[in-house]
């Protein structure tokens, strides 16, 4: 290793040098611990991302075989909350129901979390120690809607929180993004720099006005992915949380192919202005706006 061949290491005492080197190997553990709880793309489920990450480091890290004894990953047991009951995902264990994915409500009350992960091992590192606090990684969750039966995607919670902080503020008081990013999860919230190209970080952002323009953005991008699951055979799109409204905009009519093939068209232009590299501005907003109005006369 580089650090190792330089002659300021070589000088150290080997008492120094162990230091050194589990310092570096510890950094290295921050970054790749960053990495695992990483969900930043606009369709990811974030903890079904993590847990899919974290497989790889052995049986200990399978939900498919969680076992409480068999220490990798921790969750809760089935709580007195009927809608983790009715819509969670559970495990039995030894008569005791755990649950892996709760209910939007209790994921977002216990700071969009939801379980557990024990630090994996690392060369040059005391192995994790599981009675120590330290040790256990919170894993990022979007929680469950109430009749649902998947995690939400990173863009379903985006549109829901813009919807609540919208809700709360008059077109001619605009919100802040910083309300947004106050609600969101911290997962998201690069997730909503990207998406809208600006260039620049939610903390320089969260001073910015929030502009009406930008949730049609979102919501064209999700209406765009509910078409593509709708019509691309993969499954249907259930349509029973209209805060998300995908068949405003894809209504459900006998579309013939023509009409089908025009609405993807126009959705790849909206997904084309977004992806130029440009500040959102008032110009890709009009250009926007025109190819909602077209979408609906459709």
């Amino acid at each position: 290793m580089a650090w190792k061949s330089s002659s300021a290491y070589q000088s150290m005492s080997l008492e120094d040098r162990r230091i050194y080197d589990e310092t570096r190997y510890r950094a290295g553990l921050r970054e790749y611990t960053k990495h695992l709880r990483k969900a930043d793309g606009l369709h990811d489920r974030a903890s079904q991302v993590v847990r899919q990450r974290l497989a790889p480091h052995g049986q200990e890290y399978d939900t498919d075989e969680y076992d409480p004894m068999n220490i990798g990953l921790s969750f809760p047991l089935a709580s007195h909350c009927e809608t983790c009951r009715r819509d969670g995902f559970h495990t039995r264990v030894d008569g005791h129901s755990f649950c892996i994915l709760g209910c939007l409500k209790c994921v977002r009350e216990n700071g969009w979390c939801w379980g557990e992960f024990l630090r994996p091992s690392q060369y040059g590192i005391p192995d994790p120690n599981p009675g120590t606090p330290s040790d256990w990684i919170k894993i990022p969750c979007n929680g469950i809607r109430e009749g649902h039966d998947a995690e939400m995607t990173n863009l379903e919670v985006i549109l829901m929180l813009l919807n609540e902080v919208w809700d709360t503020h008059p077109d001619n008081d605009p919100p802040k993004w910083r309300d947004f990013f106050n609600k969101a999860p911290n997962h998201l919230h690069m997730v909503v720099c990207e998406s809208l190209a600006l260039w620049t970080s939610p903390d320089i952002m969260q001073d910015w006005d929030m502009d009406p323009g930008h949730y049609m953005v979102f919501q064209t991008l999700y209406s765009a992915w509910a078409e593509e699951q709708t019509y691309g055979g993969e499954y249907e799109v259930e349509d029973t949380d209209t805060s998300l409204q995908p068949r405003e905009l894809f209504p459900e009519t006998e579309a013939g192919d023509g009409e089908r093939d025009s609405r993807r068209q126009l959705c790849r232009e909206g997904q084309a202005l977004l992806d130029n590299g440009e500040e959102f501005n008032e110009e890709k907003y009009r250009q926007l706006c025109n190819l909602f109005m077209k979408i609906h006369q459709d």
